[in-house]
């Protein structure tokens, strides 16, 4: 936990200065193949012991340890960066935390005790089932359980495996579990218990949140702690989520607390190369009435 109270301490003194120093120029934006190097060798990097076999500007073939293949084409990881160059880091390990989920994805064990709800960005769920589609055969379900959430996020039904998350398919969850209404109550059930008790910071007017099990992004299915938190009095909980495994929290009864809150986001939006993980969402979401809804979306005005 004190790792996180570094990180974030770090960034109010360096985003104070950020408010009146002019951005720099951009930079020209990197050609596809410079795009493709780039995230191949941040591939080579998460994943050592995978082959990447280069066929063109934009398609890849991926080679596991056991020798299976899958395809992945870079064409949509490519026209996001042009959207947004300055999240050129964010984008990189967004697409390869999909390549490694699909290289995991064969023989999910899925059962009423290990199902969790993770947060993921949106765009994961439409490129994870890309990868699972061009791994094997295209007539084979890949559709993953998710539901939308404000910001452009997902919560998707996992299977908890003691190594890692695993997403199988929802035509799999249903078989093992029943209908996917019950599957949902029994991911959501589970997701407290699995990530543990959540752990909180304050650091200026924001409290900072990690669990035991790491994905506190997780938390914003778990309604009962929200609950808890309006009965603070400090107004409507306003959250970022800085990562898979840290909340940050202010609270729209304190200026203070969004102020610095807003802060922050800008710093992990417009530097996010000086951070260990990118953010989920450049969104902050407000949690009001029993539901999330889009708060501010950057540059948080």
């Amino acid at each position: 936990m004190r790792s996180w109270i570094w990180r974030f301490s770090a960034v109010f003194v360096l985003a104070a200065g950020i408010l009146s120093a002019g951005l720099a120029g951009a930079e020209d934006p990197l050609t596809r193949a410079e795009f493709r190097d780039r995230y191949v060798a941040e591939l080579a990097r998460a994943a050592p012991k995978l082959k990447v076999v280069v066929v063109s500007e934009t398609e890849l073939k991926i080679i596991g340890e056991g020798g299976e293949e899958q395809t992945q084409y870079l064409d949509n990881p490519y026209r996001m960066y042009r959207n947004d160059p300055a999240a050129l880091d964010e984008t990189l390990a967004r697409f390869v935390r999909v390549v490694l989920a699909a290289d995991q994805a064969d023989g999910a064990n899925v059962t009423a005790k290990n199902v969790i709800v993770l947060v993921r960005p949106a765009e994961f769920v439409e490129g994870y089932e890309a990868m699972v589609r061009e791994k094997g055969d295209r007539e084979k379900p890949s559709r993953l359980a998710h539901r939308p959430l404000p910001g452009g996020l997902a919560a998707i039904i996992a299977a908890d495996q003691p190594d890692a998350y695993q997403y199988p398919p929802e035509v799999d969850i249903v078989q093992a579990l029943g209908p996917i209404d019950g599957a949902w109550k029994m991911a959501l059930a589970n997701t407290a218990v699995l990530i543990g008790k959540p752990d909180g910071e304050e650091v200026g007017g924001l409290v900072l949140i990690s669990t035991p099990g790491g994905s506190a992004s997780s938390l914003l299915v778990v309604e009962d702690f929200w609950v808890q938190l309006e009965k603070a009095g400090l107004g409507a909980p306003v959250v970022m989520l800085s990562s898979r495994d840290t909340l940050v929290i202010g609270f729209e009864g304190r200026k203070d607390s969004l102020r610095d809150l807003k802060l922050v986001a800008r710093k992990l939006v417009e530097e996010p190369g000086e951070f260990d993980e990118p953010m989920l969402s450049s969104a902050l979401l407000a949690w009001r009435d029993g539901r999330w809804e889009l708060y501010a979306d950057y540059p948080y005005r």
